[in-house]
């Protein structure tokens, strides 16, 4: 998220994290639950959620009432008035504990690489919750908590302010394959946007600047001074030239223009020379030590600084446990011996010892906790927890609750590679074509398949689940009609000419091959009823379970161009997993669904992998990037899920609950529904037998 203007900067607290007004349901044996929104909150985002429609659908609108428009106004304004209680009062009360113990957590998706700046696997957030927090992390209601840092800074105190214009330092390097190299039309387009940014002279902007606090005394494991010297190092770290495959790119970092540490290293001011909303996430990044990663030379740190191996145990942290050793198999952590802060034991952590076990498939992880083997199961589905509700009471709970989270249909929107079969289909270029193979999907038979006897509350539209301030509500989205999708098929030029029960263009056969992460039954079922729905509309599936670390979502420098089921690569047609989304509506959408996104661009670091490139959703991403203003804001979020929907980019298939086991003897488990993870708060866990 981004700020432009005076007005936009003083708004920015009051928009940011409005989804904390959403109602969180809590775990039936949490000992404190959330306390419930202001009601003048929820009608602030109400009312601007409806001005920002008007404004988005200025044709044709009527023009609100005069009593209208004075409530809305009323309603914003007392919202605005507590908005910044909202952010931060977060009502986490833990338990108090005791130390000792051990506990288990368990997955089926392990990390690739245990260093956050090179992979998106969730599991890597999971583990680095344990050992490397940020200066601030998220509450599992909602709100952002002081975590090394010693106060979140505010507008209300000034530790957040506006400034004058400041210039930008940072010159970012033109794209390598700028002379036309790229895989398809939508590539070629962004190469050249990305030329022309590079090569631009920036204007200056009105800046701000952000007061820093850490707190004093902090030691990483190894019994080095942990300050903020190492964010500032972690700051130069990721603008490095020599820098390859950081999966969030530098948006951010590069709007940075200096970051002044105070001579003890406890206070710094951070001077931005854009405006960029997306401050407090960015700021909550993991924190390098810079006199381990300053030995490793930039070009060899994808592979060398944090590896999932032996070597992991030379990594100092900075949070509750430290590195003791790591495999594809399991990741242990015992409890690092510098870490002081407020704890349910005090000021260290509870636990002595911390186990992340990997298994093969989500069975084998179910298994082990109906065995009481594990502590914590984790990452699993609706179609889950009828298999661990029946485990022995006296060993865990199977837990079932709301998330940010939506499973989907990737279209790869590219150009085919040469030499590479299923690598982007041409029919999928076409939105007349996406919008039938979208009515084609029947959503209600597949969510029951999946889910045999569960109500479905809302069924997915967008990609804005129940709960976010920006959803949409009235979104009207392609009904499911075999019909209609044949005859807009028909319409498009695709039509079984040759009698193979297949359609056909121009001698182009609609046969696409669609990807999914092995060792998910689920997501091949659910592969299996898509090739079902797609195959009444004489479009052939191909079915591919691959290693979801290895393949799916390896990096783009971590697989061979032509591997089969490469998102970042591009070598899918369709491709089928869940997006997990947090408040900060910037970083939601942004490297999604922005041209300049595309993984194909140097260096390579883009997440936009449908390869999707419009220049009125660029438009309308943009605002995100540089405006903190709440219309304006909202008015672009609504942009971007009429344009998700009118453009069939996905088909968002159903919205998410999330499933966990928990043990019986485990206390102090919050589940967050955001991407914080459910270790944010590992280090209050305690064991009670």
């Amino acid at each position: 998220m981004s700020l432009r203007t005076r007005r936009g900067l003083a708004l920015l607290a009051s928009m940011l994290f409005v989804a904390a007004a959403c109602t969180q349901a809590t775990p039936s044996a949490a000992p404190t639950t959330a306390s419930q929104p202001p009601a003048a909150t929820e009608a602030a985002t109400e009312a601007a959620t409806e001005a920002a429609t008007e404004a988005a659908t200025e044709a044709g609108t009527e023009a609100a009432t005069e009593a209208g428009t004075e409530a809305a106004t009323e309603a914003a304004t007392e919202g605005a008035a507590i908005s910044e209680d909202i952010l931060f009062a977060a009502d986490y009360q833990p338990a108090e504990g005791t130390p000792g113990g051990s506990a288990v957590i368990g997955n089926w998706q392990p990390p690739d690489n245990l260093n956050s700046y090179y992979s998106n696997a969730f599991a890597t957030t999971e583990v680095l919750a344990s050992t490397h927090p940020g200066l601030w992390e998220t509450s599992s209601d909602g709100h952002w908590v002081p975590d090394l840092a010693t106060k979140m800074p505010t507008f209300g105190d000034g530790s957040v302010r506006e400034v004058g214009q400041v210039e930008c330092t940072y010159v970012p390097p033109p794209p390598a394959e700028a002379t036309g190299a790229a895989t398809g039309e939508a590539t070629a387009e962004a190469t050249e946007a990305a030329t022309a940014a590079a090569t631009a002279e920036a204007e200056p902007e009105n800046g701000f600047e952000v007061d820093l606090e850490i707190r004093p005394g902090l030691k990483w494991s190894d019994g080095e001074t942990l300050d903020l010297n190492d964010l500032r190092y972690t700051w130069e770290w990721n603008l490095d030239p020599a820098q390859v495959g950081l999966v969030t790119g530098t948006t951010g970092w590069e709007d940075i223009a200096t970051f002044e540490v105070a001579e003890d290293g406890l206070t710094a001011t951070v001077t931005f020379c854009a405006p960029y909303a997306g401050f407090y996430g960015l700021l909550a990044n993991v924190i390098l030590p810079e006199h381990y990663f300053s030995e490793i030379p930039i070009e060899e740190a994808s592979e060398r600084s944090m590896p999932v191996s032996e070597a992991i145990a030379d990594v100092p942290t900075s949070g509750p446990f430290m590195f003791q050793e790591a495999s594809p198999q399991a990741v242990t952590l015992v409890r690092n011996p510098n870490y002081t802060g407020e704890t349910a034991c005090g000021t260290a952590p509870c636990l002595e010892e911390l186990t992340y076990q990997f298994y093969a498939d989500v069975d084998g992880m179910k298994a082990a906790f109906l065995a009481g083997e594990l502590d914590v199961a984790l990452n699993m589905l609706q179609a889950d927890f009828d298999s661990i509700a029946s485990v022995d009471p006296s060993i865990g709970e199977a837990l079932n609750e709301p998330a940010w989270e939506y499973e989907h249909l990737d279209f790869n929107q590219g150009d085919a590679i040469e030499g590479v079969t299923g690598s982007g289909h041409e029919m999928l270029q076409d939105v007349n074509v996406r919008k039938a193979l979208y009515q084609a999907v029947d959503k209600e038979d597949l969510f029951q398949t999946l889910f045999p006897g569960q109500e479905q509350d809302v069924q997915a539209c967008s990609n804005t689940p129940p709960g976010l301030y920006w959803r949409l509500e009235d979104l009207e989205c392609p009904a499911f009609s075999t019909e209609e999708a044949t005859a807009a098929l028909e319409a498009a030029g695709w039509t079984d000419t040759n009698g193979d029960g297949t359609i056909d263009k121009d001698g182009n056969e609609a046969v696409l091959e669609a990807c999914t992460s092995a060792g998910r039954p689920v997501r091949e079922l659910t592969l299996q009823k898509v090739a079902e729905y797609f195959g009444n509309v004489g479009v052939k599936v191909n079915v591919n379970l691959v290693d979801s670390t290895a393949v799916l979502f390896a990096g783009y420098n971590d697989v061979e161009a032509d591997t089969k089921c490469s998102i970042y690569r591009g070598t899918y047609d369709l491709a089928l997993y869940a997006y997990v989304l947090t408040f900060d509506l910037f970083g939601d959408f942004y490297f999604s669904y922005h041209s300049t996104q595309i993984p194909d661009l140097p260096p390579h670091d883009g997440g936009n992998t449908i390869r999707y490139s419009n220049p009125e959703m660029d438009a309308a991403l943009d605002i995100l990037a540089s405006e903190v203003q709440t219309e304006a804001q909202v008015q672009a979020a609504i942009k971007i899920q009429e344009l998700y929907v009118s453009e069939a980019v996905e088909v968002p298939l159903y919205y998410r609950t999330s499933v966990r086991g928990k043990s019986v003897r485990l206390q102090n488990f919050f589940k967050n529904p955001s991407t914080a993870s459910d270790m944010w708060n590992v280090e209050d866990w305690f064991i009670q037998e």
